[in-house]
Parts: structure tokens; sequence; C-alpha cells
């Protein structure tokens, strides 16, 4: 029986359940006005956060909602998902590496399933603005496969031991009395309440709990009335968990800087004054003026000109300074720098200099990546378990595509993963290097010979399917020399002609494979047909093959040897790549200098 070492036990009661349930929102209850405060503030309502900030001429803020404004930038930086390869015991077996190479296509199904790429923004958002990301995997019976839920972590609670694994996670939210009638109607006559209908658009609060035993919801405005209740089979709760490390896990980047976004909105607001009292400011005149005129090319007559002057308002430069640090201080206490809106000082002109001011930004990227890369492994962990528990013995196909190309294979959970959730999730050790610099780091140790070429295509700061890569530069080498040996042959047309014998049977051959190549069909299905060796009638004796004999064809011995092909003219002997000489040494003034020759030789005839 597969998982048998699940042993079922009695299950926890239900009021210890509701207790427990109790002790957590009371514990988090400062965590959960946190969250909100935040989410107030990203949705325009900071003043509901902050009542009495704000006039009744500006109820709302006249700057731009730094707080959201970064968050999703922050979530769009975060959101690119890392490489998921199965891993194998054994990476030199191809028959291990095939095994696992299907395996990486099944875990690309669950993620398109899931749609998780998309998720992924929603889910990045949730992490920079409160430090968490839940990824509930759900078991969808129709689609028979497993799907990642990347849901809300507000009013969540996660109970996670202290090696990271999620053992229980409760999840408060709301719902119409009108929706819970029609979705449980066996208690249509509990739900609503004494005042309310079947009907009502009440809202109403639901948890839903689920642990290592049990999944279950219920009402605790009802009497804690439990609407659902089901045994967890799997023994072990689908919950992975992100959480931003720190010495207050679980709590965003934004918290502490919401009181700041306060301020400057504050200092906007007296600039936006002072400037309006400047405007309106009153005209001083002097005692002879008896006549206004106002408005534009306005005559006033005075003896004393001089005099005549609007009445202004001096503002201290210091509001404008502390204006200045108020924005600074929202960026250091939000980590975003100025880079990442375009405010870049006109004394850093280097990439350097840029890449030294985002500095702090490509950090905090590198550790989210790292944080998801734990909570990956472990929710594809619970996809694969869950995938051979619900389904074993279903052998369906699967279509998907990954890394841009489709594929179809035939899927069997019990013999396609057979008890392994090994999984390899990677963002690439060159991570937090920009496309370029990772790829010339990556070719420096590969050209070291301190990798392999299977691992270095596995850190490329793009997906790719590994081992059907390597199966394609195969093909294309292969299909190369085919091409240059059909050249070759080509070339041997003329020497033929010379000696007197007969090219057509070559010419042919030529012309049937280049008229095979503009129909489109695959290279070396024409070679094979243009090239078959014709059928000997019956009775006769086999062909010799050339040179059997100890005679060389014409054009293949040496010194008269076959002319070299097209795309090997330029090389050696053989084909043999060119000789490239690359020195480095200093000049007389000291600086650095590199020389390259390429030496090229033509095979002696």
């Amino acid at each position: 029986m597969l998982f048998s070492h699940y042993t079922p036990r009695p299950l926890t009661p239900l009021k210890a359940i509701f207790a427990k349930v109790d002790e957590l929102r009371a514990s988090q209850s400062e965590r959960d006005r946190a969250d909100a405060d935040v989410f107030a503030v990203r949705d325009g309502n900071i003043d509901d956060v902050f009542p009495g900030m704000f006039s009744e001429d500006f109820p709302k803020p006249i700057i731009a909602n730094f707080v959201d404004i970064a968050a999703r930038d922050v979530a769009e930086s975060l959101a690119p998902l890392p490489s998921f390869n199965g891993s194998a015991t054994n990476m030199v077996s191809d028959a291990a590496r095939s095994k696992a190479d299907k395996k990486t296509k099944g875990m690309a199904h669950y993620l398109t399933h899931s749609d998780l790429q998309t998720q992924m923004y929603s889910g990045a958002d949730y992490y920079a603005s409160y430090g968490r990301m839940p990824i509930l995997i759900e078991p969808d019976f129709e689609a028979r496969s497993p799907r990642w839920q990347l849901i809300d972590p507000r009013n969540t609670y996660a109970e996670v031991d202290r090696y990271g694994k999620c053992h229980a996670f409760t999840q408060v939210f709301k719902k119409s009395i009108a929706e819970l009638c029609i979705e449980y109607p066996e208690y249509a006559d509990r739900i609503p309440g004494p005042t309310d209908t079947p009907y009502s658009q009440s809202m109403i609060e639901v948890i839903l709990y689920r642990d290592d035993e049990r999944t279950m919801m219920y009402a605790p405005e009802r009497h804690n009335l439990v609407l659902a209740d089901a045994k967890n089979t799997m023994g072990e709760c689908a919950v992975a968990y992100a959480e931003r490390p720190g010495l207050k896990r679980g709590r965003g980047q934004f918290a502490d800087v919401l009181w700041t976004q306060v301020a400057r909105n504050r200092f906007a607001n007296l600039a936006m004054a002072a400037a309006e009292r400047a405007a309106e400011a009153p005209l001083a005149v002097p005692m002879d003026v008896q006549e206004f005129s106002l408005g534009a090319m306005a005559l006033l007559r005075s003896q004393n000109p001089e005099k005549i002057r609007i009445v202004g308002a001096d503002l201290p430069q210091a509001a404008f300074a502390e204006s200045q640090l108020l924005d600074n201080e929202l960026r250091i206490g939000a980590r975003y720098p100025q880079t990442r809106t375009g405010n870049l000082d006109s004394s850093i002109i280097t990439g350097q200099g840029v890449r030294a001011l985002e500095g702090g930004f490509d950090s905090q990227i590198r550790a989210a990546q790292d944080v998801f890369a734990g909570a990956f492994r472990e929710a594809m962990r619970l996809s694969l378990k869950m995938d051979e528990h619900y389904w074993p013995d279903d052998e369906r196909s699967i279509r998907g595509n990954q890394d841009g190309v489709p594929y179809e294979i035939r899927w069997k959970p019990s013999r396609d993963i057979d008890g392994d959730y090994s999984v390899d999730v990677s963002y690439g050790f060159a991570v937090g290097l920009d496309p370029n610099r990772s790829l010339v780091f990556i070719l420096q140790l590969l050209g070291a010979r301190l990798i392999s070429k299977d691992l270095a295509r596995r850190q490329f700061p793009f997906g790719i399917n590994v081992t059907q890569e390597e199966q394609r530069i195969v093909v294309e080498d292969l299909r190369d020399s085919l091409v240059q040996s059909l050249a070759g042959y080509a070339n041997t047309i003329p020497l033929l002609a010379e000696q007197g014998m007969d090219p057509a049977s070559a010419i042919s051959k030529i012309a049937a494979v280049i008229k095979g190549a503009q129909k489109g069909k695959a290279l070396e299905d024409i070679v094979e047909k243009a090239f078959a060796p014709p059928e000997a009638p019956p009775g006769a004796m086999s062909p010799t093959l050339p040179g059997s004999d100890g005679m060389m064809p014409p054009g293949m011995g040496a010194p008269g040897g076959m002319p070299p092909a097209p795309g090997q003219a330029q090389m050696g002997p053989g084909g043999s790549p060119d000789l490239i000489t690359m020195l480095a040494g200093l000049n007389s003034s000291g600086a650095p200098t590199t020389n390259v020759n390429i030496k090229r030789r033509q095979p002696a005839f």
C-alpha cells in the first residue's frame, strides 16, 4: 500500500483547535494591525491610519504614494521564477538523466497548471509588504494535478517548527451569509443570525484551519459552527512558507516608514500653503498713492515708486533641507535607492558608481531569492508527494511548454516519481550579477574546467531545458558534419569528370538532397534515402566498398586529396580549427596590451 508509513491517530479535539486559534490571533494582533496599516497606505487611505494629519482642503496626500511605488518595483524584481530541475543520484548515467528530465517536465506542468509566474507578481508583493508569502498546495481532482495558490498573508497564522516546516496553517477571512448558505445548504438554518435571512449580504468571519491531521472550516461568530471537516490522508500539512528573515520575523520592509511618508506629505502641504500666501501677498505702497490698478500692466502713480512692492513671506532654507532629509530617510528605511526612480546624481557617471548606489537593493533581492528557493523546494516536494498520493497509477498525457519548448509526455506518478521528491531549485550561482557579467563569469569557470557544461547550463541567468538543449547541440554538431561531408562529396564531381568517370550518380544524389531540403524534410532522412545502397538481385555478390581493395577512389587520396569542404576551406588539415595565439604584456608606459593572432594552414596537395 502506498504511504504505508502513515499511521492514523486520534484527531485533536475541536475545542483544543478553537482555543489554539484564538491564542494565535491574540498573540499576533500587533502584527495584524501593522499589516492593516500598510494595506491602507498602499490603497490610498493613509488618512484612515493617521486621522487628524490632513486638512479639509487636502483630505488625501498630495505626494506620490512612495510605499506603493517601491513595493511594486521590488515585487517586479522578485517575480521571475527560478529553474526547477529534477535531480538524480547519478547524472552521468543516461537513464538517470532521462528520468530526471521527465520529472522536470512533470514539475513544469505543475507550475504551468498553477499559472505560478502570474501569481508571483502578487506573491512577491505580499513578501515585500507583509514579510510573508504562504504557498498552499491543493489537489485539483478535475485536472488530476496539484495546484499552487499564493494567498494574501494578512490574517493568516503559520505554525512553523525550528527547521522551517509548516505543521499547521490558519486563514481568517470573511464571506457573505448568502454565499455560505449556497455552499453549505445543510447549515442554512444556522448560518444566518437572529435578524438575518439566508439571502443576506452581511459578512461573517470564517476560519480555514489545516494541519498534519485534518482540514476544517468553521464560523467562530456562530458558536464555532463547523462547516466542513476532513482527515488529511497525506499526513502532512501541504503548505510552504516563505518568511522574511530578521529580528522580528514576518514583518514587511515598509512598516517603519509610514510615519515618514506622512511627514513628507505634511511638509508638502506647508510648502504649498507658503506658495499660496506668496502668490496672494498684499501690495505695499507709499502714502501718496490714491488710486490702484490691478492686473497685468497695472499703472500706479507715486513720488516714491521704489517703495511699491509685494509683501513677501520669506521661507527658511531649513524647511527645504528638512524635506530633503525626510526623503532620504524614507528611502533608507525602505531600502529603495534613488537610482530606481531615475534620481541619479550627475557626478555619478560610471557604471560602477550606479552599481554601488544599488548595492543595497541587489542584496535584498539576493536574500529574498534565497528564501524563495527554500520555499519553492518545499512546495515542489509536497506537490510530488501529493501527486503520487492521490493519483499513483493514473497514467495521463501531459502537455506543456518548458522554456519556450513544447512537449508532451506520458506521466504516471508511481513510475515517474517513485518516491523521489528531491528537486533542484536555483536562481543560479551568479545571482545578483547582471546577465552580461554572469555569463562572462560562467564562461570563465567553464574555460578553466572548474565546472562541467551541464552545471554551466543550469546556472544561466535564463531558464533552459538542460538535457534537451544538450541533445540539440549534439544533433546540430552531427548535422554540421553531415553538411560538410556532402559538400566534400560534391567537390569530387569535377575530379570524377576529369578522370573519365560518370558523375551522374553523384549529381543525382546531391540534387535529391537539395530537393528534400526545399520540401522541409529532415536532413538525416534525406541523406539516408539518397545514399541508400541499391538492392542487389538475388544471387548477386555484394558490392565492394570503395577502398576495400586497397585502392582509394578518385579524389580521396593524398596528395591528390579531396579539396576542403565549404566551411573547412580556411581550417587546417581534416577540418582542424584555427590556431589562435593570444599574448598579453605591458608597453613602455606600463599600460596593458593584448595581441591576438590567427594562423591558418591549408592542406597540402
